[in-house]
């Protein structure tokens, strides 16, 4: 009786793990109308080993045909995840180094920032930048190895800022988005043409109120191809706080039209950068960096002082027009 009991709630249990995962598996497919959706979707990976525990328990208890159902469940699981750890790693054109860090409310430490660009950086893009933050990087010293700025800094998380080792050329605010978005062309050296740099920061979908995240998220792919046109062929690089992960149907909705994540390009996995201030290592990878005719072939994270996100590291390589060998 003690056995038939244990095997009867082995299967319960079994049956609820693969009904996780396959929820979880939708979530990541369907329209984001709610917080539930949302963050079903942004927990994917962890609910997907839902499969996974029903499958040994399946088995073991020679449960042959749906355990080999939660078997077949797991690998699509990790089929899902699998473009993220397989990249290219591989470009031959002049390569850029790109930092880019979600601030905090400009609470972020103005010190650990330059050191953090100084050894790993050519052009920094920060979100959340603060006027008190900008005169703190100034009075650090942040100019003498980025020259070159352009600045919107805001309250309220509002603010964004890039500083480049390199000529910008052009700079502009991008308008219709509630926090910040700027361009800037820079002349990264051995290229024919100026590359595009993009400091995008959407509003937040949680706990407040969903709609004008997924106002911007939708509204954000037309932006970019009217930025991709503007371009002219150069090479775009988007870098920032998307509040939105790989698992997220609308994300993967802005890789079209040529842009791709430079997490996936470079095989770096899922780039958890957010939360970033509990004990606990971050859940989710919300800040991003997206390329159009560039080549990520590193991602890495890192952290930032006083910021509740980690920051993000990306090597892009840029790729040479046509005809040209760099």
């Amino acid at each position: 009786m003690r056995g038939l009991l244990l095997r009867t709630s082995a299967y319960i249990v079994a049956i609820l793990g693969m009904l996780l995962t396959a929820t979880a598996l939708i979530a990541r497919l369907i329209p984001i109308t709610n917080h539930v959706v949302l963050g079903v979707a942004a927990l994917s990976p962890y609910l997907t080993a839902g499969a996974a525990t029903a499958a040994v328990l399946l088995l073991v208890t020679r449960r042959w045909i749906t355990g080999a159902a939660a078997a077949a469940l797991t690998a699509l699981a990790i089929a899902v995840q699998l473009p993220l750890f397989t990249g290219a790693n591989s470009s031959n054109g002049a390569t850029v180094r790109v930092f880019t860090a979600n601030v905090r409310m400009g609470e972020a430490d103005p010190k650990a920032l330059l050191d953090i660009a100084n050894q790993n950086a050519d052009v920094v893009v920060l979100e959340e930048l603060t006027a008190e933050l900008a005169d703190a990087l100034d009075q650090t010293g942040i100019n003498n190895a980025f020259r070159y700025q352009t600045l919107e800094p805001g309250e309220n998380g509002s603010g964004v800022g890039i500083w480049s080792r390199f000529p910008i050329t052009l700079s502009k605010r991008i308008g219709g988005y509630r926090l910040g978005m700027l361009s800037a062309y820079i002349s990264v050296p051995g290229t024919q043409r100026d590359a595009v740099f993009v400091a995008t920061h959407l509003a937040g979908p949680w706990p407040q109120d969903i709609e004008p995240w997924r106002e911007e998220i939708h509204s954000l792919p037309a932006t970019l191809n009217t930025v991709k046109e503007q371009a002219y062929g150069r090479p775009v690089i988007v870098a920032g706080d998307f509040n939105a992960t790989y698992d997220m149907a609308p994300f993967r909705d802005l890789l079209t039209n040529g842009f791709a994540d430079a997490a996936e390009q470079s095989g770096a996995g899922i780039t958890r950068t957010f939360p970033a201030d509990e004990k606990l290592p971050p859940l989710l990878g919300i800040d991003h960096v997206l390329t159009y005719n560039a080549t990520a072939t590193d991602v890495q994270t890192v952290r930032v002082p006083g910021s509740d996100h980690l920051g993000l590291l990306a090597t892009i390589g840029l790729t040479p027009l046509r005809g040209s060998s760099g």
